[in-house]
């Protein structure tokens, strides 16, 4: 269940990434390396929990901000849901 969370998490965030980057950018971050894409990938989702305690991320190279994209809000609260699934199955706890 944790590879599909993954899973889910790295469609989610690839998704923000090329909707929000010049296609070069996203090209050199999110596809030429895998540990700079997984960097960068928590980088978005760092972005979007400390913009809510008044906090600004900051990277190199300069990113735009997407802790306001709709879907984004969307999906976190799809992956936090999954994420409690995953924990009641784990607990024997059904009937969430």
């Amino acid at each position: 269940m944790l590879g599909e969370l993954n899973w889910i998490f790295t469609a989610i965030t690839d998704t923000i990434a090329w909707n929000s980057l010049p296609r070069d950018v996203f090209q050199r971050l999110f596809r030429q390396d895998l540990l700079v894409a997984s960097l960068f990938r928590n980088f978005l989702l760092a972005e979007r929990i400390l913009k809510s305690y008044d906090c600004t991320p900051v990277s190199w190279p300069k990113l735009p901000s997407t802790s306001q994209v709709h879907y984004l809000r969307i999906n976190l609260k799809l992956l936090n849901y999954l994420s409690i699934f995953y924990y009641s199955i784990q607990c024997g706890l059904h009937g969430i």
